[in-house]
């Protein structure tokens, strides 16, 4: 028995919501680079970096994992000594195992060595994610008597409201997860039963299932929105999932949920932010009323990689207003990653899906992996590929740019990268500093331990070709995975294509 997230399909319009933007020049600061517009010649002022900006957090890149699906005749499942030293290279991890017994068969025999195995192995202080979810019938642990399980489709009996996330037959069921069904001897409903029920079983309980060591969980679909119709308040009318009445009714649930974790354990709690900032998407939306100052973080699904993705389907200035809406409404510490599905082992995604949503064809290698980390840099987001849609605890992607020595600028090789994590070292520009003329975004960084700097070069997806030139001469990574682009060349011009990404080390 395995569960992966719930894709957030069906996505639709985005709403408006502001990027931060910053500008000024520091005392003794200059151009690093101005661009050329390939297709109209004409030059570009660059941004100039704010002194200090954002200089607190993990340095950058920041790396993250959500390899919950486990391989049940692997050995642990999946979750074994490669994948520990994997996951220990990243400072956010979430994983699986989530049903009673599992912990046993963990690296280690249970679920607190195998946390505690990650954590003393990590050199960048990783933290380990527990896994959850409550908006079905499938997936009922740790729970064993909640008040109200089923949404209905009409008062509170009869025929079941599907979950169409994992059967449309009846026999999976969408919860009621509101205030509504009636609660416990506590007052507690679903959300924070099953809260309870993890901190009994997590925190305080003596199973191979216990992990106090555990640093935090994450709640799938953490929906802004209902993800179906059905009668959420019991009146026997059937609710439609665009009654703003019923987000919130859902979000005040969810919001019990979320309290009950952080008042009985000081676990960190993330969620699936999959459609947060999509006006239109299915469980997403614009108003986080009810669940603001409770969710420190989680993952944007799929940002980029499937045919839902908001990058395959939406423009550029929606993509990047996704991203922001949820590093703006989450708060400290602000653990939020970034998803690329579909990221092959060369760095490539996909360019084109057939009718079931399968890749059918793909881009260079490395683009796609280098594209979807320029676009995590431009904000705090912690960085996370996998290689399909089912969250695999065996799919463990490595990248040149994930860890580069920050003295040479060569990428070291997976497992011996612990001198090169966090290379980049701190921004020294806010967020998504303003784009030049063309259109190209860049960012720079500085890694106060080498005395380096860098600049991160983002070229928007519809951008087109876009080349820079440098003010100044600059270092191309050395790498393996893509060597026609990380050459280890120092250049002064730059050439990127539509949707591509670069790092380079300022000489």
């Amino acid at each position: 028995m395995r569960h992966q997230l719930s894709c957030i399909a069906a996505l639709a319009l985005l709403g408006a919501c502001g990027a931060n933007e910053s500008g000024g020049t520091p005392p003794g600061e200059h151009d690093a680079a101005t661009t050329t517009d390939a297709s109209e010649g004409g030059p570009d002022i660059l941004h100039q970096p704010d002194a200090g900006a954002n200089a607190n957090g993990p340095d950058f890149p920041r790396l993250g994992s959500l390899l919950i699906a486990t391989a049940p005749n692997a050995t642990n499942m999946g979750y074994d000594a490669g994948y520990i030293t994997w996951a220990s290279k990243m400072q956010v991890n979430v994983f699986g195992a989530n049903w009673p017994g599992a912990g046993s068969n963990l690296y280690g025999g249970s679920r607190e060595a195998f946390v505690k195995a990650v954590h003393a192995q990590s050199p960048v202080g990783a933290r380990m994610f527990q896994y959850f979810i409550t908006d079905n019938t499938l997936t009922p642990w740790p729970i064993t008597n909640a008040s109200s399980w089923e949404l209905y489709a009409h008062g509170a009996s009869g025929p079941c409201v599907a979950n169409f996330f994992f059967a449309t037959d009846g026999s999976i069921c969408n919860t009621n997860q509101t205030l509504f069904p009636s609660a416990d001897g506590k007052g507690l409903h679903l959300e924070g039963e099953f809260s309870e029920a993890l901190v009994a079983t997590l925190v305080n309980g003596t199973s191979s299932d216990a992990a106090p060591s555990l640093d935090g969980t994450f709640h799938d679909n953490t929906i802004l929105m209902p993800t179906s119709n059905g009668d959420y308040n019991r009146d026997g009318t059937e609710d439609k999932t665009d009654d703003p009445n019923v987000g919130s009714w859902i979000r005040q649930g969810l919001a019990e949920g979320y309290t009950t974790l952080q008042k009985e354990s000081s676990f960190i709690t993330l969620g699936n932010l999959g459609g947060w900032g999509i006006a239109n998407a299915v469980g997403g939306g614009l108003d986080i009323s009810g669940l603001n100052g409770l969710v420190q973080g989680g993952v944007i699904e799929a940002v980029f990689g499937d045919n839902w993705s908001i990058d395959t389907w939406g423009t550029w200035q929606a993509t990047m207003l996704h991203y922001e809406f949820c590093m703006q409404n989450t708060i400290a510490p602000k653990l939020v990653i970034v998803h690329a599905s579909h990221v092959r082992t060369d760095g490539s995604g996909p360019t084109a899906f057939d009718s079931s949503g399968n890749p059918t064809a793909w881009g260079p290698p490395g683009q796609a992996m280098r594209y979807s980390l320029a676009f995590t840099l431009m904000d705090g987001g912690y960085y996370a590929t996998t290689q399909n849609s089912d969250y695999r605890d065996t799919e463990r992607n490595w990248f040149d740019e994930l860890a580069v020595d920050p003295v040479t600028a060569i990428a070291l090789a997976f497992p011996n990268v612990d001198a090169g994590l966090g290379y980049l070292g701190q921004p020294t520009d806010l967020p998504w500093p303003v784009p030049l003329a063309s259109g190209v975004y860049e960012r720079h960084f500085k890694n106060e331990k080498s005395g380096k700097n860098w600049v991160v070069l983002l070229n928007p997806k519809g951008n087109g070709q876009r080349t820079v030139t440098l003010d100044y001469a600059m270092k191309k990574i050395t790498g393996k995975q893509a060597p026609t682009v990380n050459d280890g060349s120092t250049v002064t011009s730059v050439t990127l294509a539509d949707a591509d990404g670069l790092i380079l080390q300022v000489l």
